[in-house]
């Protein structure tokens, strides 16, 4: 029996196909492979957006496997969504065995490791590669590495760089944010997030994340009256005792890798 996933699936390929073929009689020989790979990623990516992870992932294995490293980086990319961070790692490999190179596919083993929770080897490889990539997303990931690791100056410095390259991006102001308040930067923290907070674009992550940036700046009953008006009552309680947990960490470093692991996702 057909599920709902394979139903969407093989809806998708008959709308994709016909244009696909159209494109390819137009196109030479050599050009098809491409063209083929393209296809099967923009129907991922259709996939992933209707919330069938499962299938899209089976997409981009398809394409990865007989496209280049590009295509093995999107896999990882995907696999890093979806949580699997030892998926991701594998993609990531494939990747640079075809372009040993590839700056995205080595800040994927970065944070991939991450995802698995080895804060060294993550830390060690997205050092190395963030300044390489120079993006905005390599340097997000490395402000979360050191805060995980607990160097929340060094964390500051990096978020700087990538809000720098992206100063309309909202997560990493976010981000920036809490790196400052456990750097002691309390009042920048706090009117950085709450300028993030006021944006038409702002999501509820985002006023969570004030909550913790005012409970690491003292601010504990603010903090908590925010998590009353603004967490769901089903999820209130363990964000709670997560305040709470951050509150009682009287070191600076437990504080900053309780903050990396709720910014690793």
């Amino acid at each position: 029996m057909m599920t709902r996933s394979n139903r969407l699936a093989s809806l998708l390929l008959v709308a994709w196909l016909p244009a696909c073929t159209l494109t390819q009689q137009a196109a030479s020989e050599a050009d098809r492979p491409q063209v083929q790979q393209r296809g099967a990623q923009v129907l991922a990516s259709t996939l992933e957006d209707s919330g069938e992870m499962a299938t899209a992932l089976a997409v981009y294995e398809s394409a990865a496997a007989t496209g280049d490293a590009a295509a093995a980086v999107q896999l990882g990319e995907a696999y890093l969504r979806s949580g699997d961070g030892i998926g991701a790692e594998r993609a990531f490999r494939l990747a640079l065995e075809r372009e040993p190179n590839n700056g995205p596919a080595q800040l994927g083993l970065g944070s991939a490791a991450l995802r698995r929770g080895e804060v060294d080897a993550a830390l060690a490889t997205l050092a190395k590669v963030a300044p390489i990539v120079d993006s905005a997303a390599s340097f997000n990931r490395l402000g979360i590495a050191l805060t995980l690791a607990g160097q929340a100056p060094e964390a500051v410095t990096a978020f700087e760089k990538s809000h720098s390259r992206a100063s309309d991006d909202l997560d990493i102001a976010a981000n920036l944010a809490l790196a400052e308040a456990l750097a002691g930067r309390k009042e920048q923290a706090i009117d950085r997030i709450r300028g993030v907070v006021r944006s038409e674009s702002a999501k509820a992550t985002h006023r969570r994340t004030l909550a913790l940036v005012l409970a690491l700046s003292g601010a504990s009953a603010e903090a908590q009256s925010l998590v009353q008006t603004n967490v769901p009552v089903t999820e209130r309680p363990a964000f709670l005792r997560r305040l709470r947990t951050l509150e009682a960490a009287g070191d600076a470093r437990a504080r900053a890798r309780i903050v990396g692991t709720i910014l690793a996702g």
